[in-house]
């Protein structure tokens, strides 16, 4: 799972905003340890996604969704619409965030 939960940290990431740095800061580890997550090298720990969810404001449940969402799609969809995605399941989970409900997004049928 570190591949894809990289995927979706790295997007989530540049999403943001943020900085490997930045996001090294704020979780208290190392800029060669996110590195190393983003590049696949190293597996994020439970309470690195704990961190990562809470930098990025959502659930660690929504990050292993979105990481799994991508890996089941990965051999259909481009990074463009992996990216697509992303942002639309974000909107989703904002609206959590503001008391609403959300509705899981499923990666659209291939064309």
């Amino acid at each position: 799972m570190a591949k894809e939960v990289m995927t979706v940290f790295e997007s989530l990431r540049i999403i943001n905003g943020f900085s490997v740095r930045e996001v090294a800061d704020k979780l208290g580890v190392t800029s060669v340890y996110i590195r190393a997550i983003e590049s696949g090298e190293r597996k994020p720990s439970r309470n690195v996604i704990e961190g990562l969810s809470k930098v990025f404001g959502i659930r660690p449940s929504q990050l292993l969704y979105l990481s799994e969402e991508v890996e089941e799609n990965k051999h259909k969809y481009n990074y463009r619409a992996s990216l697509e995605f992303l942002l639309q399941q974000l909107a989703e989970f904002q609206k959590d965030r503001n008391g609403n409900n959300y509705e899981k997004i499923t990666m659209p049928a291939s064309s």
